[in-house]
C-alpha cells in the first residue's frame, strides 16, 4: 500500500488581503551604510563622475537569449518553482501577473512590491533562516537612480543582505543594510527608461565599483534591473567586464524570475560570487569577541596554509571593476611571522586592446629569490578564470586570479622618517633593480614612491630599501622568453606621474616604438625622489602649495606631462630654485651640487642622449649595453650623499663629546649624580625657556632651581630646542 501523499507546503505566510494592503503604499527606505572612511571615487584622478568611468572599464555588453538560465543555475526543479509561484500570495491567478507590479503603479509603490515578493521567495525556500544564509531584502531608496555626484556612494532601490563566513567584518549597525553585507542589488526603473540598454550599464557600474571595493574578495557581482510593468534584465560584472541578458517579462516567465532570485540569493559563497578561501570566524581575544579573518593559501602542490588576517580587511585596494584589480592583506602565519598576501587578476587571453601579455608576477619574484633589494616571495597559487563563471559565454578579455604571499617590509618611501633613511632606501632599491635587470633580464616598469619600501628595523646591508610590486614587469633582451611586445614603451602602463620623459612622449601616435629599458626606470627613480623631496617639508607634513613642477607632471594630459618633464630636465636648477623647492629638513640633499642636483644632471644626460638614438637601432642597443656604467654612476651619487650624512653625524658626536668635557668643569654638577646615566628622561615634565634667554641666563635659572631643590639631579635634563625635558 502506497503511503498517502503529503499535503502541499503552505506558501503564504500572510493573508492575501494583508499582502494586498502592504503593496498599496511605498516602503520607508532604510538607511544603507558604506565602508567607513573610504570612497573609490576619490581614487579616480582623471574622472569627475563615477558613471563616466564606464567607457574605460566596461569593455562590452553581450546579450543572448538563454544566458539567464546559464548564469542562474539552481538545484530546484522547474516543477517546484511553478508550484511555488502559483500558490504564492503575491501571484494573481486571475491576472496571471505578480501583484503590485504594474505600469500604472508609481515607482515607490512598485519598489515596495518587488521587495515584498523577493522577501517572500527567499523566506519560502529557507534562505531567510540563519543556516540558510540569513537573506533579507531592504528598500534602500525610492528614488530613480540616474547620476551619482563625485564623493557620493550610490544606493540601489533594493539591497539584499545576508550572513555567512564569506562576508567581511563589518562594524556598522547590523539592523541596517550595508555594502559589506550585500549579496545582490535591484534597481527599479520606469518603463520609459528601461529599454535604452546603452545607458543601463552606466547606471550599474558605480554600484559594481563600490561593491568590489567593500568586498574585494568578490569574483563577480550580479544585479537585477526591474521595470514597473514587470520586465527584468540581469547584469553580471567581473574582471573581464560586463554581460547582460535580454529583457524578460517576469509575468510571462514567472519561474525564471523565481530561479533568478534563488540563484542570486544562494548561500553557497562560490555561487554568490565570493572567493571561498577568504573568510571570517567569530573568536575571542581575551574577553573581547572579535570577527577574525583568514586566508586559505593553496600552493601549486595542493598544500594548504591558513593565514590570520591582521585588522578587518585589506590594507590596500586598487578600485575598479574590469582589469587587473588587486588587494593587499597583512597576515600572520602559524609560526607568528608577518607576511603580505596579494590578491590580483592577470590578463590571460582574448583581444588584448589595452592589455599586453606579460609574465606572471610570481615568476618574476621567484627569479629575484635571495637578491638584496628585491621583494622576496614565500608562496603562490593560480586560481579561477573569468570564463568559469560566465556560463557558456566567453569573455572578450580573459582574466585569471592569482595569489601569493611575500615578506613584510617597512613603510613605502612616502612614510620616511629621516633624510638619511630615504637616501639609503633609494640606494638599495636601485641596487635591487640593477640586480634584476643585469642578472635576470627583468625590468620593473612601474617605479614609484609606493613601490619602494624601507627594510625592517634590523635590516642587513643591501636591504634598507626594497623594490616591490613587479606586476607590470617583463623580460628584456637576453631572456629566453623575451619578445618585442613584452617591453614596448607606452605611457598607458605604469604610474604616469613617474614615467620617463621619452615614455611620456609616446602619447603622440607619430613617436616610433622603442623598448622600455633601464634608463627609463632610473628616470622614474629620479621623479620619485624629486616628488618626495619637493612635496614633503618633513616626515608626514606636505608643503602647501606644492612646487609647480609637481603640479605639471601630475597633469591628466600626457602632452603637458611630456612638455613639463622635457623643460625641467633641460633647464637644470640654481640654488634659489632648489631652496624654493626643497625644505631645510633635507639638508645637503637640496644643496647646489648635492644629491638632487647631481641626480638631475645625470638623468638629464641619459634621457637626451637616448633621445638621439631612437632612430638608430644599433646605436640604441650600444647605449643600453652600458647599463652597468649607468647604474654605477647613480649609486655613486647616492653613496656620496650617505657619506655626507655619516660625516655630519660623526662631527655632531665630536661636538657632543667636547660639550660633555666643558660640562664636567662646571659648578652645577652635584657630586651625587655621578652614577646616573646621561640622557635619561624621567618624569616627562617640560619647563619652557624664553627664546630671549641667553645660555648664561638659562644656567642661572637652573642654579636657582638647584638651590630650591637640593635633591634635584641635573643629569636627567635633556636640552631640546627651547625647552628642557625633565
Amino acid at each position: 500500500m502506497s503511503p498517502a501523499p503529503k499535503p502541499p507546503r503552505k506558501a503564504a505566510t500572510r493573508s492575501a488581503a494583508k499582502s494586498k494592503d502592504s503593496l498599496s503604499q511605498p516602503a520607508e527606505p532604510t538607511t544603507m551604510f558604506y565602508h567607513e572612511g573610504v570612497d573609490p571615487s576619490k581614487d579616480l584622478k582623471n574622472l569627475r563622475r563615477l558613471k563616466n568611468a564606464t567607457d574605460l572599464e566596461i569593455s562590452a555588453i553581450h546579450a543572448q537569449e538563454s544566458i539567464t538560465d546559464a548564469l542562474c543555475a539552481t538545484s530546484f526543479r522547474t516543477a517546484r518553482l511553478n508550484s511555488y509561484y502559483k500558490a504564492s500570495p503575491h501571484w494573481s491567478t486571475e491576472a496571471n501577473a505578480w501583484k503590485g507590479v504594474s505600469a500604472k503603479r508609481e515607482l515607490p509603490v512598485a519598489i515596495r512590491a518587488y521587495q515584498t515578493i523577493i522577501e517572500h521567495i527567499m523566506s519560502h525556500f529557507g534562505l531567510a533562516k540563519t543556516f540558510g544564509g540569513g537573506r533579507k531584502a531592504w528598500v534602500t531608496s525610492n528614488e530613480a537612480i540616474q547620476n551619482f555626484n563625485e564623493g557620493d556612494f550610490p544606493v540601489p532601490n533594493i539591497c539584499v543582505t545576508g550572513k555567512g563566513d564569506y562576508l567581511p567584518a563589518d562594524a556598522q549597525d547590523p539592523s541596517n543594510p550595508s555594502y559589506e553585507r550585500s549579496i545582490f542589488f535591484c534597481v527599479v526603473q520606469p518603463d520609459t527608461e528601461f529599454q535604452p540598454r546603452a545607458s543601463q550599464a552606466n547606471i550599474f557600474e558605480p554600484l559594481a565599483r563600490h561593491i568590489f571595493y567593500a568586498q574585494p574578495h568578490r569574483r563577480f557581482f550580479r544585479m537585477l534591473l526591474l521595470s514597473q510593468s514587470g520586465h527584468m534584465r540581469l547584469f553580471h560584472f567581473d574582471r573581464s567586464g560586463c554581460i547582460d541578458t535580454p529583457s524578460i517579462n517576469i509575468n510571462e516567465r514567472p519561474a525564471t524570475f523565481v530561479r533568478t532570485i534563488l540563484s542570486l540569493s544562494s548561500h553557497d559563497p562560490t555561487a554568490a560570487g565570493f572567493d571561498p578561501d577568504i573568510f571570517w570566524k567569530w573568536g575571542r581575544v581575551g574577553q573581547k569577541r572579535v570577527r577574525q579573518g583568514y586566508i586559505r593559501m593553496k600552493n601549486q602542490e595542493g598544500k594548504c596554509t591558513l593565514l590570520n588576517v591582521v585588522g578587518k580587511g585589506p590594507i590596500s585596494i586598487r578600485p575598479g571593476v574590469q582589469g587587473p584589480a588587486n588587494a593587499l592583506y597583512h597576515v600572520v602565519d602559524d609560526s607568528g611571522k608577518h607576511l603580505i598576501v596579494k590578491d590580483a587578476w592577470k590578463y590571460t587571453g582574448g583581444s588584448a586592446g589595452q592589455y599586453l601579455p606579460r609574465p606572471w608576477e610570481h615568476e618574476l619574484l621567484l627569479a629575484g629569490k635571495d637578491l638584496p633589494g628585491v621583494c622576496q616571495i614565500v608562496d603562490y597559487s593560480i586560481g579561477v578564470s573569468t570564463t568559469s563563471f560566465r556560463g557558456y559565454r566567453m569573455p572578450d578579455v580573459e582574466f585569471t586570479h592569482y595569489r601569493f604571499s611575500m615578506e613584510k617590509y617597512g613603510n613605502c618611501a612616502l612614510g620616511f622618517e629621516s633624510a638619511k633613511q630615504l637616501t639609503c632606501g633609494f640606494r638599495d632599491a636601485i641596487a635591487g633593480h640593477q640586480r634584476m635587470y643585469i642578472k635576470k633580464n627583468i625590468i620593473h616598469r612601474d617605479i614609484s614612491p609606493r613601490n619602494i619600501v624601507f627594510g625592517t628595523e634590523d635590516a642587513e646591508p643591501g636591504w634598507e630599501g626594497v623594490v616591490i610590486d613587479p606586476e607590470l614587469g617583463t623580460y628584456t633582451n637576453g631572456h629566453p622568453e623575451a619578445n618585442e611586445d613584452h617591453a614596448i614603451a607606452s605611457c598607458e602602463f605604469g604610474t604616469k606621474v613617474f614615467t620617463s620623459m621619452l615614455i611620456a612622449e609616446t602619447y603622440h601616435p607619430d613617436v616610433p616604438p622603442f623598448p622600455h629599458d633601464h634608463t627609463d626606470d632610473l628616470e622614474s627613480f629620479f621623479w620619485s625622489f624629486l616628488y618626495v623631496l619637493s612635496v614633503y617639508k618633513e616626515p608626514g607634513v606636505k608643503q602647501s602649495p606644492r612646487p609647480k613642477i609637481i603640479d605639471d607632471i601630475c597633469s591628466d594630459n600626457m602632452a603637458d606631462v611630456y612638455q613639463a618633464k622635457m623643460k625641467f630636465l633641460a633647464k637644470g636648477l640654481n640654488q634659489d630654485e632648489l631652496d624654493a623647492m626643497v625644505s631645510p629638513f633635507w639638508g645637503h640633499l637640496g644643496d647646489k651640487g648635492g644629491l638632487l642636483d647631481k641626480f638631475l644632471d645625470y638623468i638629464s644626460d641619459l634621457a637626451f642622449e637616448k633621445d638621439t638614438y631612437l632612430g638608430n637601432k644599433e646605436q640604441l642597443e650600444a647605449f643600453v649595453a652600458k647599463a652597468d656604467e649607468h647604474y654605477a654612476k647613480v649609486l655613486e651619487i647616492f653613496q656620496e650623499a650617505i657619506d655626507g650624512f655619516d660625516k655630519a653625524e660623526n662631527e655632531d658626536e665630536d661636538e657632543d663629546e667636547d660639550e660633555d668635557e666643558d660640562d664636567s668643569r662646571g659648578v652645577l654638577k652635584p657630586s651625587g649624580a655621578d652614577n646616573i646615566p646621561r640622557g635619561g628622561i624621567w618624569g616627562g615634565k617640560k619647563r619652557k625657556v624664553d627664546d630671549s634667554d641667553n645660555e648664561e641666563d638659562r644656567y642661572k635659572k637652573r642654579a636657582r632651581d638647584m638651590l630650591d631643590d637640593e635633591n634635584h639631579v641635573y643629569e636627567n635634563e635633556v636640552y631640546q630646542g627651547n625647552s628642557f625635558e625633565v
